[in-house]
């Protein structure tokens, strides 16, 4: 995105921060210089993408400050960003951070590292879940330009879109950010079956079904004095129906990259509609109303539909669904979601959209002074009276650390050497000699810390001694160590 486009936008959204927003782009240009993305594109086209992105959430004024510089720490040491910016003391603590993360992210052994540790890892790390939402509309804009990258970095790409960032976005709620992340990487992988499907998914893009079984349910919640605020018809996602269509005929698709377009088509839920209504109480009445109108399809749901507001799943969703006949002749099935707009910004967008709508504003430089504290982000609560965004406060008892193949190890807060050896093996924490915290010889007893990269020196023979039990900090470390000791003295008594 060129600057003067980007400026309109701004312009149009909220006139009175065009000015810092200029001056912001003005540093931008003279940090990223002529630098270019590995496509080719210019860094400060890039940024202003992301912050487009970003834009387009109603989010807060310095995340789309942070989307803008997000890769200066690329080119400038952390000591000038405080120069650059004297008096931004949140934009330069979230840039930190973004960088910070960045080069973790980089050191990930996307081999061995499992999805749901790398995700932990992302999340104990960010200090603020506005880093990881720029992250994301970057990695995403990645994608988007994934013909033009070096061949070396597409297999590397691909793998960390599905390895790291979808989960990433599932975790935290953001399900069309997701969306997007699994058809695009599916549309790259494998071509053939994304237009095979995407082909079998437009038969259902029927303008006119949508339109009547909108009118239907418009005068439905009409007889009981419900006006919705909005009615709105959806296909499945291209990705989540071949997906599908494996989970239920996997045993019958020998190959897995050409499904039969028979399958494809016996996906049952490829109609959806999502009513969005003002209020929850206006939400039940509706499903009350809807279950007793239209025939349920058996054995889905338990026959009585899922109830998500009163049972939100991990990630905060919240929403009524249930799944009907809503065409008898041709025994069309839909699924019908029924929840507030503040719901639905949260289900497909996450907690910072949530907070944008609460608020009714774009831009509010004071969101910063009252950060909500998520102790767990499956926590959900619930007050329309503040103004805030979600600080993250994750796994704040654990430390991520890495081995030389670049594994990710966790460990408790304040562990040491020792803790990581045994937590490796533990023959190797028995024979733990020595150890080098990235690239230097270290004591056993030294703290690690999250983004540290440990090796362990071994001895030949055991080298377990009883002071470790003062040095190591993780209870199953100390278990082990009692356990060694033990077996060397009964060991010592048999010689």
């Amino acid at each position: 995105m060129d600057q003067p486009t980007f400026l309109a936008q701004i312009n149009k959204t909220n006139p009175k921060n065009l000015a810092e927003i200029e001056s912001v782009i003005t540093l931008a240009q003279k940090v990223y210089a002529n630098n270019t993305c590995s496509w080719g594109e210019s860094m400060l086209s890039h940024s202003l993408n992301v912050a487009n992105d970003c834009l387009n959430q109603n989010l807060d004024l310095n995340t789309i400050k942070l989307a803008i510089l997000h890769d200066i720490g690329l080119f400038i040491k952390e000591s000038e960003i405080d120069k650059l910016l004297p008096k931004e003391k949140t934009l330069v603590r979230l840039i930190k951070n973004y960088t910070a993360i960045k080069s973790l992210v980089y050191k990930v052994n996307d081999k061995h590292t499992t999805i749901s540790l790398t995700t932990k890892l992302l999340l104990s790390t960010s200090n603020d879940i506005r880093i990881l939402i720029v992250k994301l509309f970057d990695k995403l804009e990645d994608l988007e330009n994934y013909e033009n990258l070096p061949p070396s970095e597409k297999k590397r790409l691909l793998n960390r879109i599905k390895r790291i960032y979808s989960p990433l976005a599932d975790f935290i709620g953001m399900a069309a950010l997701k969306r997007k992340f699994d058809d695009l990487a599916f549309m790259v992988e494998n071509p053939s079956e994304y237009q095979k499907i995407k082909q079998v998914l437009k038969k259902y893009e029927d303008p006119n079904y949508h339109k009547s079984f909108k009118k239907r349910l418009v005068n439905l919640l009409a007889s009981q004095n419900l006006r919705p605020i909005k009615i709105f018809g959806r296909t499945k996602g291209i990705y989540s129906t071949y997906e599908k269509t494996i989970r239920g005929f996997g045993s019958e698709i020998p190959d897995k990259s050409n499904v039969p377009l028979g399958f494809i088509d016996q996906i049952a839920d490829k109609y959806g509609t999502t009513i969005l209504l003002p209020t929850v109480e206006d939400c039940y009445k509706a499903f009350n109303l809807i279950k007793g109108k239209f025939e349920k399809v058996p054995r889905t749901y338990d026959n009585t539909g899922r109830d998500y507001i009163a049972n939100p799943r991990p990630n905060g969703y919240r929403s009524l669904h249930i799944r009907m006949f809503t065409d008898q002749r041709k025994k069309i099935q839909t699924e019908i979601q029924i929840k507030t707009p503040e719901m639905h910004l949260f289900n497909e967008y996450g907690p910072a959209s949530h907070i944008a709508y609460k608020v009714k504003i774009v831009f509010k430089e004071d969101l910063d002074k009252d950060l909500y504290v998520f102790d767990k982000l499956q926590q959900w609560k619930d007050n329309p009276t503040d103004k805030r965004i979600y600080k993250l406060n994750l796994f704040k008892d654990s430390i991520f650390v890495f081995t030389p193949k670049s594994d990710v190890i966790r460990l408790s807060k304040d562990a040491t050497p020792i803790d990581f050896a045994y937590k490796i093996h533990t023959k190797v924490g028995e024979h733990c000699g020595g150890a080098k915290i990235n690239g230097i010889m270290s004591k056993i007893s030294d703290t690690l810390k999250t983004g540290d990269i440990v090796q362990i020196i071994t001895t030949k023979k055991p080298n377990v001694r009883k002071d470790w039990l003062k040095i190591a900090k993780d209870t199953e470390t100390l278990s082990q160590i009692r356990k060694s000791l033990r077996n060397l003295e009964t060991g010592d008594r048999a010689t």
